[in-house]
């Protein structure tokens, strides 16, 4: 009676994806399909891939030669495929809206080495996704969260922030045999695998990851985007926020308070080298934009509103990513420009820093971590 049940139920899958008739991308072991728009904007496809491609280097795992496949939503997956999650990964197929696109590829590329701790899977997911997590600050010890099986109860930013303690200190290699040898393991004998995989007690990790003054902040931002230079003394770039002009991605879901009435949003990346010190940062526009300035290595961040187009902060420089977001209609420009101030004796603290509160995407102050909203 199971097998004919089992075979009934996969004769109505093969079907049913025989009958989906939604656009299909086929890349380099990525298929999209677009599920509830048809329209893509320029630049998404060639990120998506990107992405893959840092995944992979990353992990120095090869994409998976089956290949893995993304069910794009600009509104949401069906609660059918996702309970009681907003985004999902089911093996290889995840259903998903751009926002959480990197998180639930990982999932879906790390699926063929089996499912361990929940905390490893998420923490892994975070680790590798394409922005900083929101710091870490104990409040889940690694004992805590080894006990848990709720994803809805687990801190993302503090499975991130382990995971990516352990990746730094044994290496990406050895994370990934633990993470295989302990895949459907239960608490005592994923403690006791961790032994064995890294040769240290799971107690003595703990305690001199707990002992840090400072917990790791998980992430990795795609600042692979192309490079605008300096011109003298000044930083600036002009933005053309159009779905057909280069360099642009979405759609995404815009999320303005619970308002959608707006539309869809988009958004284009460039990245910048900043020297360290004290700089002024200002934006001009056509219509309403929101520019984000991140770190590449370390989790800063500047944000520029539309209510606020101009600040000052202290960043330690290097390279950063430089994001402009703005809704699909009307088509908005708009134009930053980034000016070095003199050093002073006692630099402040960076004025405008932690997780964006921007109204393209999920609202991090709605959601405290984008992953926590995407269920296995």
């Amino acid at each position: 009676m199971a097998s004919r049940f089992t075979f009934v139920l996969v004769s109505v899958l093969l079907v049913a994806a025989c009958l989906d008739d939604s656009p299909t991308y086929e890349l380099d072991g990525l298929v999209v399909r677009t599920k509830d728009f048809e329209e893509i904007c320029a630049e998404s496809l060639p990120y998506f891939e990107r992405r893959l491609e840092s995944l992979e280097r990353a992990t120095g795992l090869p994409r998976d030669p089956k290949g893995v496949f993304f069910h794009w939503y600009l509104n949401g997956p069906p609660r059918k495929w996702c309970p009681p999650a907003s985004n999902c990964t089911i093996k290889r197929s995840f259903y998903s809206e751009f926002y959480s696109f990197s998180h639930e590829l990982a999932h879906a590329q790390l699926y063929r080495l089996g499912r361990p701790r929940r905390w490893l899977v998420e923490g892994m997911a975070v680790m590798l996704d394409d922005d900083h997590a929101a710091p870490a600050n104990g409040v889940q010890s690694p004992s805590d969260m080894m006990r848990m099986d709720d994803p809805f109860k687990l801190d993302y930013s503090e499975a991130g922030a382990f995971v990516t303690y352990l990746r730094d200190r044994y290496g990406m290699a050895r994370l990934l045999a633990y993470y295989q040898a302990s895949a459907g393991a239960g608490v005592d004998r994923s403690i006791a695998l961790f032994a064995d995989t890294f040769g240290d007690s799971f107690a003595d990790v703990e305690a001199e990851y707990l002992a840090l003054a400072i917990f790791p902040t998980a992430g990795s931002p795609p600042c692979d985007a192309p490079e605008v230079a300096w011109t003298g003394a000044t930083w600036r770039h002009d933005f053309v926020l159009a779905c057909d002009e280069p360099g642009s991605l979405g759609p995404r879901q815009s999320w303005n308070d619970g308002d959608d009435s707006k539309g869809a949003g988009l958004f284009s990346e460039v990245t910048m080298t900043l020297p360290p010190g004290r700089s002024a940062f200002e934006i001009a526009f056509s219509e309403p934009v929101w520019i984000t300035i991140s770190g590449c290595d370390l989790p800063e961040r500047v944000n520029l509103t539309p209510d606020a187009p101009r600040t000052t902060a202290n960043l330690q420089g290097g390279k950063y990513l430089v994001s402009a977001q703005s809704y699909l209609d009307p088509m908005a420009t708009a134009t930053i420009t980034v000016r070095p101030l003199p050093q002073v004796a006692a630099p402040a603290p960076t004025d405008h820093q932690g997780p964006a509160h921007l109204p393209i995407g999920r609202d991090r102050e709605a959601y405290p971590c984008k992953a926590r909203m995407t269920g296995p």
